[in-house]
């Protein structure tokens, strides 16, 4: 047995105390297209931050230019989905999850893209956040690569300090890679 601390003046853990929201979206690139939309029942981006569920590509290639894709909240109202290169043949659709919570829970959120050219590694300077009550969440990524080695364009993350987000690539390679911080409030 084990007991739940209070938060911020709630001593049940129930999961309405602290999510205002939870929204499933479906983006399909169409061929021919870099981005598309999902549109949302407003949120305050303050408190909302995205999850990528994965996505799926019709590209038989496996071209990381055409199939790598990434996600963000654009706006209050929108999801964005965007891959580097068009595609005459190949569409993607990617799943996501919106997750809105309430402010006394999420102290804040912060969006980045941290871009990596010809090298192994980069960084994004964010505002400073406690990292024992943060974490970052991968968005996906996009990348000039057009071959079907993964080395070059998967991305991991990392929060190495309070102000600094740290993407990593396997071998050197050229990727956009998309992230959030959401740091959580402290316990009362």
């Amino acid at each position: 047995m084990f007991a739940l601390t209070a938060l911020n003046g709630f001593n049940a853990f129930t999961p309405s105390n602290f999510i205002k929201s939870v929204q499933q979206v479906t983006i399909t690139i169409n061929i021919n297209n870099l981005t598309a939309t999902a549109s949302i029942s407003s949120v305050n981006t303050a408190n909302t931050f995205v999850i990528l569920q994965g996505y799926t590509s019709t590209n038989t290639a496996k071209n990381g230019n055409i199939d790598r894709t990434r996600v963000t909240l654009t706006y209050a109202t929108t999801v964005t989905a965007t891959r580097n290169s068009t595609s005459a043949t190949f569409a993607i659709m990617l799943k996501a999850v919106i997750v809105e919570c309430y402010p006394y829970f999420v102290e804040s959120v912060q969006y980045g893209l941290i871009t990596i050219t010809a090298g192994t590694s980069n960084t994004a300077t964010i505002t400073s956040v406690d990292t024992t009550r943060s974490a970052v969440i991968y968005l996906g990524e996009t990348t000039t690569a057009g071959g079907a080695n993964s080395n070059t364009y998967v991305t991991r993350f990392t929060l190495t300090d309070a102000t600094t987000v740290t993407a990593q690539l396997r071998s050197a390679g050229t990727v956009s890679a998309a992230f959030c911080v959401v740091q959580f409030h402290a316990a009362a």
